[in-house]
Parts: structure tokens; sequence; C-alpha cells
């Protein structure tokens, strides 16, 4: 696409969308704008925006091929391995092993077909391992029938949610513990300081919400600013916060280094 022609700005997609809109080519600006937006946060072109991505149930649904490209634009690769009634699926960049996942057609109510079942494989692994890239709610739809009208507020919303998402995020088990070294015996107004600095943090977890595990990732990362902690100590917190998020309804992916929801299962969205 030439560069003129690719938006760049929330107020680009907004005047696209609406003349899409005006000129009959979409029937929704609302509806419009929001795959406008959604392909965009995934490197889309608008054609592949327009027809390759919905929003069912406030999910992210994108059609297999597409998913696929997407993941090949960012040098990601697929593996499927398959018997009578199963499938293995893993996800691969530069030949290291991403992530794999198996599941038998059995293991659903009603039992998944071949293809819905791979489907379903493939939509999970990217929930799972590329949060960052997909989204933490995301589906494949394997069937097109009739695209769904999505109203403004759900616009809002789903646009709200996206730009909560902090891409590249370090989390706590990335920073380098804190190392045990003879210090100062602090002064009781420093410690006092140090104190609510901490029970600050703490208390915060109670305020985190299971809906947004980039903000468990961002909470997570401020352990770093209580440098103050010991090793074992700092160590003891991080391992409280892992326990509180799983308290929560969250996991947490030590191969991603993100948290993630347990009791969200991406489906394969027949639209």
């Amino acid at each position: 696409m030439h560069p003129l022609l690719s938006p760049t700005t929330h107020a680009d997609l907004k005047i696209l969308a609406d003349q899409l809109t005006a000129s009959k080519y979409c029937d929704n600006s609302d509806e419009t704008y929001l795959k406008l937006f959604l392909g965009t946060t995934l490197g889309l072109t608008v054609l592949e925006s327009l027809h390759g991505v919905s929003v069912v149930n406030n999910q992210t649904v994108l059609e297999r091929g597409l998913t696929e490209r997407v993941l090949k634009r960012n040098s990601y690769s697929v593996e499927t391995a398959t018997t009578a009634t199963a499938c293995t699926v893993s996800l691969k960049k530069a030949g290291r092993l991403v992530g794999s996942l198996t599941a038998d057609q059995a293991e659903f109510n009603p039992p998944l077909a071949a293809r819905p079942l791979y489907d379903h494989l493939l939509a999970k692994l990217v929930w799972e391992y590329l949060p960052d890239l997909f989204g933490h709610k995301f589906s494949i739809k394997n069937e097109v029938k009739e695209a769904p009208t999505v109203s403004a507020p759900v616009v809002a919303k789903t646009v709200e949610a996206v730009k909560q998402h902090v891409p590249g995020l370090t989390t706590a088990d990335q920073i380098p513990p804190v190392e045990e070294k003879k210090q100062r015996h602090p002064h009781k107004l420093e410690l006092a300081e140090r104190s609510k600095l901490l029970s600050d943090w703490q208390n915060r977890v109670d305020g985190l919400s299971s809906d947004f595990p980039a903000d468990w990732d961002e909470h997570a990362l401020k352990l770093k600013d209580l440098d103050f902690l010991p090793q074992a100590e700092f160590k003891a917190n991080w391992e409280g916060l892992k326990v509180r998020a799983r308290e929560k309804g969250l996991g947490y992916n030590s191969v991603t280094r993100r948290f993630y929801m347990l009791n969200y299962t991406p489906h394969v969205a027949a639209v």
C-alpha cells in the first residue's frame, strides 16, 4: 500500500471509516473503525482489516489464513502433527520452540472435527504465548456468514482495552534480585517511608483486575522501586504476587514472562 494511503492515527482511521461508509462500501462506520483499528495493531492492510477482522463477544476474531499470515510476517512458523483423533500444534521462531499444545477431538462436547481442533489450538497458542501481538482475547473464525454490527460503546471499550496493553513490558522476574550488602542502619523516618512503599505496593494488588493481565505485568515491574528489600524478601513478594494472581484466576507464563487469564478459553468463532 502507498504510504499516503496508510492511516497512522486514530483520526485517520475515523476519517477512513466514515468515508468508506459514506461510499456504501461498508455499512457501519463504528464497526469499520474498529476493524481498521484492530487490524492496524496487527500490522494488517486496510483490505485485510475490513474483510478478515471482526469482534464477537468483545473478542478479536481473525480468519485462520490471516492469523497464519500475521504469524509469518512476525517470523513465526506453525508446525502440526496429527493422529486419527488428536492434533499437536507447535509455534516456533527462528527454529526455537515457543510453545506447543495437544488436544483430542473427544475432549470437547460435541467433539471437534480436525480443522476446528487445529483452529482452537492455534488460537490458544497465540493467546497464551503471544499476548503482545494478538492481545489477551482472541479467536479464529472458521466460517463467515454475516458480519456482526458493532455499537459505538463496544468500539470505545475495545479500543481502551487495547490501549491499556503495553507491549515490551518487563516483569519482575526479569529484574536482577537485590544483592545482599552491608548498609548503614536506616533512621526511623527512612524505615517508615520504606514500610509505606512496601505496604502501598502490596495493597495495590487487591485492586488489580483479573480482566487486565497487563496491569499485573506493570505492577510486577514496580518491584524494582523497592530496591531496599533484601533478596529473600524481594523474592517472597514476587512469589506472593503470583499466588494472589492465581487466586484471582490468572496464571503466569514463565516462557513469555506474562500473566494470562486461566479461565479464558479461546474458541473457534462461527460468525
